[in-house]
């Protein structure tokens, strides 16, 4: 959402993981002619699935995705707020993509919105490869970087089905336009539909 008049732009996590989900589909269409698009649509995908966790587990009061020692540290906040005018907590940091996978994989978690994430043991392993990759991705290093591109393709497919899991709890598509959940329909089947060798 922008306002070029206001001079401002803002996203919440749902959005940024559609508009990630998005140029990430756009940029594995282009790997069939220039393979190197995998090198941008792998953290697109990962960043694409961190928003919909965050978003995923964010709750009513928006602190879901922070560690157990942060959460609790807004509920006190908000219990002491009630009644004094006190300083919010100075931390707010969200876990990591691997701890929030786990725990919107955990029915046991008070934050998981509906049914947990559900996946076979391969969407598992494949997501914490695309995990893996993160390091190297997000911090370039001055060394010729080798991707076996066979397994892409199916790491792909597994995100795909992640998303679609958590697009479907209420908290992921809050600040979604219609339009948008359309688009983010065939974003989605589009992922999942990827193919070895394009």
């Amino acid at each position: 959402m922008s306002d070029s008049e206001g001079g401002y732009i803002s996203i919440s996590p749902d959005r940024l993981a559609l508009l990630c989900l998005r140029s990430a589909v756009e940029e594995i269409d282009r790997t069939g002619r220039e393979p190197e698009r995998w090198f941008f649509a792998l953290p697109l995908l990962l960043r694409s699935l961190n928003s919909a966790l965050v978003a995923a587990l964010s709750g009513s009061a928006g602190i879901g995705a922070y560690d157990e020692k942060d959460r609790k540290a807004w509920l006190k906040w908000f219990d002491d707020s009630r009644i004094n005018d006190v300083p919010a907590p100075d931390k707010n940091r969200v876990q990591s993509v691997r701890d929030l996978l786990k725990r919107a994989s955990d029915a046991t978690d008070a934050y998981v919105q509906g049914a947990p994430l559900c996946l076979s043991q391969q969407e598992y392993a494949d997501l914490e490869t695309l995990i893996g990759f993160r390091d190297d991705l997000e911090h370039v290093k001055p060394l010729t970087w080798v991707l076996q591109s066979a397994g892409l393709p199916r790491i792909a497919r597994s995100t795909a089905a992640a998303l679609r899991q958590l697009f479907q709890t209420q908290f992921v598509t809050l600040h979604l336009e219609d339009d948008e959940v359309s688009d983010l329909e065939e974003y989605l089947h589009r992922l999942a539909n990827t193919q070895e060798g394009i």
